[in-house]
Order: structure tokens, then C-alpha cells, then sequence
């Protein structure tokens, strides 16, 4: 029978951590190279991450929707923009659902601006449409 003692899955977590930071900073350089390149990245790419995780948003999908609103939003959106941090605090909501929340109203901001042309498909991941 194998064991698997804390210290290994702290290990394990820690470089799929690494692994999923590294190819988001590589996801981000190829697709937005142009609103990220002013960013140290891999620090932007981390210091979201984390915040996302003290939010309780854990899983690698929601948490890569999570940093494409930061990026199109900035990344102090919880702060500035109340209802941002209104649909993060919600309780009744897991992690996918605040997401969903969040493109429900940036749709919504998007349709009243007018005829302008917008990039907001581009923010917005499929699964959370």
C-alpha cells in the first residue's frame, strides 16, 4: 500500500501551481501581447492567481477566466467596480457561476454601449457564456 505524506502532495501542488502559471504567462504572451506588453507578467500572472485562490476559485478554468477579466477589466476590478466584487462575494455562487455572473454583465454593459466595435468575445472563455 503506498502513502502519500503531506509534504509530497504540498510538492505536487506547488509545480502543478508552477505548471499552470507558465502556461498562462505563455498564453497571455501569444494572445495579448499587446495589453500585456507593460506587464512584468509572470508577477501579474502569480499575484492574480493567488488573489483568485483567496477568493475560492481553485480550478484552472475559472481561474483563467478569473485573469481574463482582470486583464480587460485591470486588475484592481474587486475594487473599483462594486459590482465586480458584489458577484466575488456572493455566497450562493460557486466559482463558475460568479464567472458566468461577471460575462452576464459585462454582455449587458456591452449591448448598451452602442455600435461601437468591442473585443469582449475575446475576454470571455466559451464554457462561461
Amino acid at each position: 500500500m503506498f502513502r502519500i505524506r503531506s509534504s509530497q502532495l504540498e510538492h505536487f501542488g506547488a509545480r502543478a501551481q508552477e505548471e499552470f502559471d507558465a502556461r498562462m504567462v505563455a498564453y497571455f504572451r501569444e494572445m495579448f501581447a499587446d495589453e500585456t506588453q507593460h506587464l512584468d507578467l509572470d508577477a501579474w500572472v502569480a499575484r492574480n492567481v493567488q488573489r483568485a485562490v483567496d477568493r475560492g476559485i481553485e480550478f484552472e478554468p475559472v481561474v483563467a477566466q478569473y485573469l481574463l477579466f482582470c486583464l480587460r477589466l485591470g486588475e484592481d476590478a474587486p475594487e473599483k467596480l462594486p459590482w465586480f466584487e458584489a458577484i466575488l462575494s456572493r455566497r450562493d455562487l460557486a466559482s463558475d457561476g460568479k464567472m458566468r455572473s461577471i460575462a452576464r454583465v459585462l454582455r449587458d454593459q456591452d449591448q448598451h454601449e452602442g455600435d461601437q466595435p468591442n473585443d469582449l468575445d475575446r475576454y470571455i472563455m466559451k464554457r462561461f457564456e
